[in-house]
C-alpha cells in the first residue's frame, strides 16, 4: 500500500502524524510507511537529541562520542516502545515541545542504564581468569561430618 515511501516524502509531515506511522510497525501493510516515518522523526529531533546528550554526559563525565551513542540509543528505544508517547498526556504544551520532553526524558533514563551498566561492570568481583569446573569429585569421597 504504501510502498516506495521514503523519509523524504514524510519530511514535511506533522510529528503526530509522524508518531503515529511508526506506531504502526508490526502490521505487514505499513512496515515500510513505519520505517521511513522514523528517519523522518530521526532527523528531525536529532539535532536537538544530539545537544541535550551531550550536555547531559558532561554532567555524567562522558566524552562526545558516549553522548552521542546514548542519543542513538533514544531513538532506538523510542523505536521498540512507539506506544508509550501518549499525546493526550501533552496538555497544554504544543505537540512539538511535548514531543521534545518525551525523548528528553528517554535520554535520561538511556544515561542511568548506560551508568549502571559501567558501574556493574566496573565492580564485578570476576576478572575471567576463573577456572571453570567441569567435573564434580564423587560424593563417597568426600567425608561428611553426618557420619560420625
Amino acid at each position: 500500500m504504501y510502498e516506495n515511501m521514503t523519509w523524504e516524502d514524510l519530511k514535511d509531515e506533522p510529528s503526530d502524524d509522524l508518531i503515529e506511522y511508526i506506531q504502526c510497525k508490526g502490521t505487514a501493510d505499513y512496515e515500510e510507511l513505519a520505517d521511513a516515518a522514523f528517519i523522518a522523526f530521526t532527523f528531525r529531533y536529532r539535532e536537538e537529541i544530539i545537544d541535550k546528550c551531550r550536555k547531559i554526559g558532561k554532567h555524567y563525565g562522558f566524552d562526545k562520542e558516549t553522548a552521542d551513542e546514548l542519543a542513538e540509543r533514544t531513538f532506538e528505544r523510542f523505536y521498540q516502545y512507539p506506544h508509550g508517547f501518549k499525546k493526550s498526556k501533552c496538555g497544554s504544551l504544543n505537540i512539538e515541545n511535548c514531543i521534545k520532553v518525551y525523548l528528553f526524558r528517554i535520554a535520561q533514563h538511556c544515561f542511568c542504564d548506560y551508568d549502571k551498566e559501567i558501574s556493574q561492570a566496573n565492580n564485578s568481583p570476576y576478572d575471567g581468569k576463573e577456572e571453570v569446573i567441569v567435573a564434580f569429585p564423587a560424593l563417597e569421597v568426600i567425608d561428611s561430618p553426618d557420619d560420625t
